[in-house]
C-alpha cells in the first residue's frame, strides 16, 4: 500500500501521517530525541541540524515534535513550539520573539493568545517587544510545567541575513541562561555566526549534519512510497542520480515505482520536467549575476575550481570566487578541499541533469553516455525487453511482409476490392501496424477490419501479463497455468511458428517452470536444428538448473551437428564462462580458441577469449583480444556492458592501467567516462569529475575487487 507524501512540505501532514511516512534518518532521529531526553539540567543542549536542500531537515525536525507530542513521558515534560519553514518577516530579535507567540496561537487556536499576539504586534520598541513577548513565552511554560523546545528553519538566513549581530547576542544570552528554553534549529550549511569565535552563535549548538542516505534507507522510502520492494538492483543508481536525498528519492519513487530502471532511465527527463517548479525555484530567486554563475556550473557539470567556472560565465575570478561563496552560504552550491584547491559544483545534482539534457538533447549529451552506462552496469536485459526482441525477430523472420515498405502495402491495399482488402490485413499481425512509421492514411485504412488476432499479437498479449505477474512476485499456480494455456492454445494454430516456441519456452523459464521450457527449446530446435540462438536458450538453463553433464553433452552433440560454427562455439564459450565453473571455464577456453581460428575477425570471440583468460589469470595473454575488441567501434558503442565485463577481468588480474589505455584511447572514451574514473580511482590516480560519475566509480572500483578469480569447482 502506498503512502502519502508531501514533495515539498511535510508541515502539511499530520503527525500521524508524519510519523507513518518517516521511515529513512532513524539514527538521525534517535540521536536528537536523546539530546532532548538529557536536557534536563539548568541549561539545555541547543542542536543544530545542517542539512542541504532537500536532506529532509525539515522532516527530521517535525518528527522529533510529533514524538514529544506522543511520548507519555516527553509530553509532560515540553512542548514543541514549531516555526514556519521560512520566517521572513523576522528581522530582529524582538520579531523573533514575537513570531514565537504566533505559533502559540496557531498550534493552540486559541483566541486569547490570538489577542495577545494582535496587541504585541502594536509595540514599536524593539527591545521592549522583546521583554514583553519572551515574558509571554516563559508565563506558559510555567503554567504548563513544561520546557519550550523552539523548532526554528533556515537559523542560516535568520542570523546571517535578516538580524543583525546584536540580535544574535541577545539570542545567546537567552539560550544559556534560561533552562525553559531548548533550540532545535536547521541550516544548509555551516555559517559564519557559528563558526566564528567572534560571532555570537560560536559552540552553542551541537552541530548534527545529515549525510546521504544510504542504499538501506533508500529502499526503506521506495517500499513506503510505493508500498513494493524494489526487485532489482535500481537502489544504487537512484541513490547516486538523486545525491540520496529524501526529498528527490521520494519524486522519483511516486514516479517510478512501476516501471523498470530501464523505462525510468528513459523517462528521466520526463521526471524531472514534471517538477520543474522545484527544480528551478531556486535558480529563479537568484540574481542575475549570479545566475550567470550558477548556469556555468550547471553547464561544466563537474567539481570544478573557481578559475574554470569564472571563465565559462566569462567574468572575473575573484568576483567569481565572492559569488560562489554567497551562493555556498545559500545550500545552492557545495564546496570541498581536493589536493589544496577548492572546488563548487550545484548541490541540486538532478537539476544539473536536467539542464543538461535540455540544454544539449537527450541524444548526444555526455549526461545520456552517463545514464545509458548506469543501465549497462547496473542493470542487464529484463525479461521483458529480451522477450519482446525475440518477438521483432519473430515478426522479421516468420512473416515475409514485416521487411516490406509501408508505401508498398498501403498502395497494395488500395487497389484491392474490399473483401480481398480487408482478408490481407485480418491476416497481417497487428504488431505491424503499431510501428512508428505506419502513415495516417494507413491507419486509417485498418482502422475498420475486424478484430481478428495473429498469433504474435496475442503472444505479446501474453507476454505482458506475465511481466506484470512476475514484477508484482505474486503470481499462483493458477496465473502460470492460464499463461500456459494460452501459448499452447496458440501453438495449436500455428505448431511450426518456432518463434512462439521460443517466446514460450522463455516465458516458462521465468516462471521456474524448467520441464516446459525444455520442451519447448527442444522444439524450436526440432523445427530449425541450424539456428543458433535456439540452442544458446537451451545450454543456457541447463547450466541455470546446475545440469553442467548435461551441458557439456548438449555442447559436445551441437558442436558435431554444426562443425566449423564459430557462431555456435562462441555462444558455447561464453555460457561456460558465465558458469563461474573451473572445468566449464577451461573446457570454454578450448571453444573459442577453435572459434578464433576459425574466424579470426569476429571481434565478439576476441572478446570473449580476452575475458576467459582474465578468469584463468592470464591477463597478459587477454591484451591482445581486448585491443581487438576496443578497436571495434560498432561493437563498443552497443555492447557497453561486455565493454565492462573485460575492463573489470582486465583490472582485476592487473591489467588496469592497460585496460585504461585502450579505452581512453578508443573513438568512444565518451561512453565511458565512469568507467575510466573507475580504472583511474583503482590505479590510485586523483579524480575531478561530477560527482555522479565518481560515485560510480566508485563502485567499478568495487566491482573491480570483488571480481573471482577462484571460480566454483563442479561437484
Amino acid at each position: 500500500m502506498s503512502r502519502q507524501y508531501m514533495k515539498y512540505n511535510p508541515a502539511f501532514l499530520t503527525d500521524e501521517e508524519l510519523i507513518q511516512s518517516f521511515v529513512a534518518r532513524n539514527v538521525d532521529f534517535k540521536i536528537l530525541l536523546n539530546i532532548v531526553r538529557e536536557n534536563t539540567a539548568d541549561s539545555n543542549q541547543h542542536v543544530l541540524v545542517v542539512g542541504q536542500r532537500g536532506s529532509g531537515k525539515t522532516t527530521l525536525l517535525l518528527r522529533v515534535a510529533a514524538e514529544i507530542r506522543k511520548d507519555p513521558e516527553l509530553s509532560k515534560l515540553w512542548y514543541p513550539l514549531v516555526f514556519s519553514e521560512e520566517s521572513y518577516e523576522v528581522t530582529s530579535i524582538g520579531e523573533f520573539w514575537l513570531e514565537a507567540v504566533h505559533r502559540l496561537a496557531i498550534q493552540l487556536k486559541d483566541d486569547n493568545w490570538q489577542r495577545t499576539y494582535d496587541e504585541l504586534k502594536k509595540e514599536k520598541d524593539d527591545k521592549r517587544l522583546q521583554m514583553r513577548t519572551l515574558a509571554q513565552i516563559l508565563d506558559l511554560a510555567d503554567t504548563e510545567g513544561k520546557r519550550i523546545m523552539l523548532v526554528v528553519e533556515n537559523l542560516n538566513m535568520l542570523l546571517g541575513e535578516q538580524c543583525n549581530d546584536s540580535d544574535g547576542w541577545a539570542l545567546r544570552h537567552t539560550l544559556l541562561n534560561e533552562p525553559r528554553i531548548m533550540m532545535i534549529a536547521s541550516a544548509t550549511r555551516r555559517f559564519d555566526e557559528i563558526e566564528n569565535h567572534d560571532k555570537a552563535m560560536f559552540e552553542l549548538f551541537k552541530i548534527h549534519e545529515l549525510r546521504p542516505l544510504s542504499d538501506d534507507e533508500c529502499r526503506e522510502i521506495w517500499l513506503n512510497i510505493t508500498g513494493e520492494e524494489p526487485k532489482d538492483d535500481r537502489i544504487r543508481p537512484i541513490q547516486i542520480l538523486t545525491g540520496g536525498s529524501p526529498r528527490l528519492l521520494t519524486i522519483i519513487s511516486s514516479f517510478a515505482g512501476k516501471m523498470s530502471f530501464r523505462q525510468l532511465m528513459t523517462d528521466l527527463i520526463r521526471l524531472v520536467d514534471d517538477h520543474t517548479e522545484y527544480f528551478k525555484s531556486h535558480l529563479d530567486a537568484l540574481a542575475p549575476v549570479e545566475r550567470k554563475v550558477y548556469l556555468a556550473m550547471l553547464d561544466l557539470w563537474n567539481e570544478s575550481p573557481a578559475r574554470k567556472i569564472a571563465d565559462a560565465a566569462r567574468l572575473d575570478v575573484n568576483k567569481t570566487s565572492a559569488l560562489l561563496n554567497r551562493l555556498a552560504e545559500r545550500g545552492a552550491v557545495i564546496t570541498k578541499i581536493r589536493e589544496k584547491t577548492k572546488l563548487y559544483y550545484v548541490a541540486e545534482r538532478m537539476y544539473n541533469i536536467y539542464f543538461l539534457m535540455r540544454k544539449h538533447g537527450d541524444s548526444s549529451s555526455r549526461i545520456k553516455a552517463v545514464v545509458d552506462f548506469m543501465v549497462s552496469f547496473y542493470y542487464p536485459e529484463d525479461l521483458l525487453k529480451i522477450v519482446r526482441n525475440i518477438a521483432s525477430e519473430a515478426c522479421q523472420k516468420d512473416l515475409e511482409y514485416c521487411d516490406d515498405h509501408f508505401s508498398a502495402y498501403e498502395a497494395i491495399l488500395k487497389v484491392l476490392p474490399e473483401g480481398m482488402r480487408k482478408k490481407m490485413i485480418e491476416n497481417t499481425p497487428k504488431y505491424f501496424f503499431k510501428h512508428p512509421n505506419m502513415t495516417a492514411s494507413l491507419k486509417q485504412l485498418v482502422e475498420t477490419t475486424s478484430s481478428f488476432e495473429h498469433p504474435f499479437d496475442t503472444a505479446l498479449s501474453l507476454i505482458d501479463e506475465a511481466d506484470k505477474k512476475l514484477k508484482e512476485g505474486n503470481y499462483t499456480d493458477d496465473d502460470i497455468k492460464n499463461i500456459r494455456n494460452g501459448f499452447e492454445e496458440l501453438l495449436t494454430k500455428g505448431p511450426n511458428l518456432l518463434y512462439l516456441w521460443l517466446l514460450y519456452g522463455s516465458i516458462m523459464e521465468a516462471f521456474k517452470q524448467y520441464e516446459v521450457a525444455e520442451k519447448a527449446y527442444l522444439k524450436a530446435i526440432e523445427i530449425k536444428p541450424e539456428e543458433i540462438l535456439f540452442k544458446n536458450v537451451l545450454l543456457n538453463l541447463l547450466l541455470k538448473t546446475n545440469r553442467a553433464d548435461d551441458a557439456v553433452k548438449f555442447a559436445e552433440d551441437s558442436t558435431k551437428e554444426l562443425p566449423d560454427n564459430a557462431e555456435l562455439l562462441n555462444g558455447i564459450a561464453w555460457d561456460f564462462y558465465k558458469s563461474n565453473n573451473s572445468i566449464l571455464i577451461v573446457k570454454a577456453l578450448a571453444y573459442i580458441n577453435e572459434a578464433v581460428t576459425i574466424d579470426s575477425n569476429d571481434t565478439g570471440s576476441q572478446h570473449t577469449l580476452a575475458c576467459i583468460l582474465c578468469k584463468l589469470n592470464r591477463g597478459k595473454e587477454a591484451l591482445v583480444p581486448a585491443k581487438k575488441w576496443i578497436e571495434n567501434n560498432d561493437r563498443v558503442e552497443k555492447k557497453i556492458d561486455d565493454t565492462i565485463e573485460l575492463a573489470t577481468g582486465l583490472a582485476a588480474v592487473g591489467c588496469a592501467k592497460e585496460a585504461l589505455e585502450m579505452i581512453t584511447e578508443s573513438p568512444h572514451a565518451n561512453l565511458y567516462e565512469p568507467l575510466i574514473c573507475g580504472l583511474r580511482m583503482y590505479l590510485g590516480e586523483d579524480v575531478t569529475t561530477a560527482v555522479e560519475i565518481r560515485e560510480i566509480g566508485k563502485d567499478v572500483v568495487k566491482r573491480i575487487k570483488a571480481y573471482d578469480l577462484k571460480p566454483q569447482k563442479l561437484s
